[in-house]
């Protein structure tokens, strides 16, 4: 063992080799390095390559070039159908995705363009598309997205738009964000022109259902459902000069957006949104195809219970057909208890000698066929006491008879019909009541402007 342990030192110094020394030195420090640090199980932590920085124009160029076109082509963004009108500067949340991002609006808003889109004089139609939600960011972007909101009929002072769920909510003045909530299933959003959106018809009913009264959900349950919508008046500046009675909104024919099925359906899976459950509610006592908001108003008297100040009448249809000898015959309102019509006859459509024969003969068809019919004019829609007449005769057909079992049912009736047909606010009035956080009673009443010319006539 001593003549081995000579052997590796040098003879003059006692000492090893500076070659053997750093040899060894090297391999130790190798060693060191590559042990592990922390638990065994872990793995040896490694430096994160450098990231570039944030002004970098190769890292920023594959993200930016397909919008150079956009600001080069002032500031328009062509699509097959339609074309979107951009403002610059584009906010930052539009370079996370591939495509342009749209504005969605909500509540109000978005019930305000739907019913421009019906409107006398616009050719305008719904289209569904999927789309990514824009924010609208910074005092520069905010004016421009409401300008674009009111070009598609928004007329309140507040505008409801919907952010992603993600986002910050920016301040901007006049307008109010809500966060999206998703639904369950893919949601087509509807398309109103002009870079602006909104939810589809089903989530925009249940989301609004939190901001309406009870008989304001039923009103635009069956606006929806029915083939008419609630449009401003154009005439409404000129009656209120010439002292008429004078209401800001009238009927105008469209089609149906949804079925009282779909709406159902989607509040049924979307429990989690707020105004799924009082929409359900409301839903119960809706129909679909209605003609007319005053067919729809006779509809939600007759189908409310005893308790809400209705009569209870049974289950229904709007627009029932019955085959005839001369083809088919249309029911404003068809009760299956009893197999009765109850028809809706306002004095301007039903009032020539002609309109009268028609009548008369279907009355004759329906009758032969094993159909009741019970005719109600629009005084007596109106007349809380002459509405019960008719609905005594209705019950005594249908052989239900009317138990009414409540100490306050007038007072319930009464509240009924001031809510269904409120009186028209003054100009005053309506100059001085410039907010828009409800939809008034008045915005769904629709046909009272005919109703009032019928009157006068």
């Amino acid at each position: 063992m001593q003549t081995e342990a000579v052997f590796s030192r040098d003879p003059k110094s006692n000492r090893r080799p500076k070659t053997a020394r750093g040899q060894n030195r090297r391999q130790d420090r190798a060693k060191t390095q590559a042990k592990p640090r922390g638990k065994p199980h872990q793995a040896a932590r490694t430096r994160p390559p450098s990231l570039k920085k944030p002004g970098n124009p190769q890292r920023n160029s594959q993200h930016s070039r397909p919008y150079l076109h956009l600001i080069d082509s002032g500031n328009t963004f062509e699509r097959p159908h339609s074309t979107f009108l951009l403002p610059a500067p584009y906010p930052p949340t539009c370079m996370r995705y591939g495509m342009c991002m749209d504005i969605c609006v909500s509540d109000i808003t978005e019930l305000e363009c739907l019913r421009a889109l019906a409107a006398p004089g616009t050719a305008g139609s719904i289209q569904s598309k999927e789309t990514q939600l824009s924010i609208p960011a910074g005092n520069t972007y905010g004016p421009t997205a409401i300008k674009r909101i009111r070009s598609c009929g928004a007329t309140s002072p507040r505008l409801h738009i919907v952010l992603p769920k993600d986002a910050k909510r920016p301040h901007i003045k006049n307008i109010v964000f809500h966060r999206y909530i998703d639904p369950k299933g893919v949601e087509q959003f509807i398309d109103f022109g002009a870079g602006v959106a909104g939810l589809s018809i089903e989530h925009f009913y249940v989301s609004i259902c939190s901001r309406l009264t009870f008989i304001q959900r039923l009103q635009l349950g069956f606006e929806l459902c029915g083939w008419y919508a609630i449009v401003p008046n154009p005439e409404y500046e000129d009656e209120v000069q010439q002292g008429k009675t004078a209401f800001k909104t009238v009927a105008a024919p469209r089609p149906p957006l949804a079925t009282v099925e779909k709406l159902t359906n989607f509040a049924q899976a979307n429990r989690h949104i707020r105004g799924a459950g009082i929409a359900l509610n409301a839903l119960q006592y809706v129909a679909d195809n209605a003609r007319s908001p005053e067919e729809a108003k006779m509809a939600i008297v007759m189908r409310l219970p005893y308790r809400l100040g209705g009569y209870n009448r049974g289950p229904l249809h709007m627009d029932y057909l019955v085959d005839g000898a001369n083809g088919l015959r249309r029911c404003d309102v068809y009760l299956e208890i009893g197999k009765v019509d109850v028809e809706y006859g306002s004095t301007l459509h039903h009032a020539s000698a002609k309109a009268m024969q028609e009548d008369s003969r279907r009355t004759n068809e329906l009758e032969a066929l094993g159909v009741s019919v019970v005719n109600i004019t629009s005084k007596e829609l109106r007349d809380p006491k002459l509405f019960h007449i008719a609905m005594m005769r209705l019950a005594r057909i249908q052989g239900r008879p009317i138990h009414i079992q409540i100490d306050d049912f007038e007072a319930r009736r009464t509240s009924l019909w001031n809510a269904l047909f409120p009186k028209p606010a003054t100009t005053k009035a309506t100059d001085e009541n410039p907010t828009d956080e409800k939809p008034s009673n008045e915005s769904a009443d629709a046909s009272e402007t005919e109703e009032a010319r019928d009157e006068k006539r």
